[in-house]
């Protein structure tokens, strides 16, 4: 799957490792842009239907570190994913924006700490966040075929041995705020006059067809009733 992404990638979007070290990656404020298959968002995608192999995130983000020494990550995503639209019941293309403004904490006592020291004003917009657990849960595999390996031959990188306890994932940095670009109720755009491109309109055809429903279902419960009363009748 990884191979046929980037066959179909331009040069400026190139497949990004899906483990990243956010401590290290702050302190040397390293800019990131490329994608991230659709597939490593785990939550996101069981809440989507089924969606093109192909299917990434374009991820442009920029990690650093303020005057205060807390790690920031700002940048945005952006995709288009396969949906059910709600108004005709058919599938529909969805473009799907998302600006990341986030502070990451490594445990809620620290979170706690800055806060209680007002190193997060009020008017700060970027949303604290503590990390995902490290240590045992993540490893990075570098033998030949894994995912790592691949990753780092399709970005012209050497695997470099980075020590596993640093690393996170890096849909769980962002999935969040990723499935909060989901609309509340899935729906096809509306063309330039106004009206929706659905080519037809499912919420419209149940109401057209609600009384004819309730005048058979009447006349059934009648039917039924009728031949009940002969029964008893005989």
């Amino acid at each position: 799957m990884l191979e046929n992404l980037s066959k179909s990638m331009t040069p400026d979007k190139v497949l990004i490792n899906h483990l990243v070290d956010v401590k290290r990656y702050c302190d040397n404020q390293l800019d990131i842009e490329g994608v991230l298959p659709l597939e490593r968002c785990k939550r996101l995608i069981e809440m989507l239907p089924k969606q093109e192999a192909e299917a990434a995130w374009v991820l442009k983000l920029h990690f650093w570190r303020d005057d205060k020494g807390l790690y920031r990550l700002s940048g945005r995503a952006s995709t288009s994913v396969n949906m059910i639209c709600q108004r005709c019941l058919e599938p529909y293309q969805q473009p799907l924006e998302s600006e990341i403004a986030l502070i990451y904490f490594e445990s809620d006592e620290q979170l706690s700490h800055a806060m209680e020291r007002s190193h997060l004003p009020e008017e700060d917009h970027f949303e604290p966040v503590v990390l995902p657990p490290k240590g045992g849960a993540i490893s990075l595999d570098t033998r030949e075929g894994s995912d790592e390996a691949k990753q780092s031959a399709l970005n012209g990188q050497e695997n470099r041995a980075t020590p596993s306890k640093e690393l996170v994932l890096l849909a769980e940095l962002l999935e969040d705020d990723l499935i909060l670009a989901l609309p509340q109720v899935p729906k096809h755009p509306l063309d330039a006059s106004g009206e929706p491109e659905c080519p037809v309109d499912a919420v419209a055809v149940v109401k057209e067809h609600e009384p004819e429903a309730k005048v058979s279902a009447l006349a059934e419960g009648l039917k039924a009733i009728k031949a009940k009363l002969s029964l008893n009748n005989d």
